[in-house]
């Protein structure tokens, strides 16, 4: 599964602004239709 789709450019700015884990965490969702656990995402 795709999890995250973009440029280089916006994932190194998603990175840096530490902004990777909750783009993921969106896309779960978006796909899944399912919120991740708190446990997991803070594991990632």
């Amino acid at each position: 599964m795709l999890v995250y789709e973009g440029i280089k450019r916006d994932f190194l700015n998603d990175v840096v602004n530490d902004y990777i884990a909750e783009s993921i965490e969106n896309k779960i969702r978006e796909m899944m239709h399912r919120k991740t656990l708190k446990n997991e995402f803070r594991s990632g």
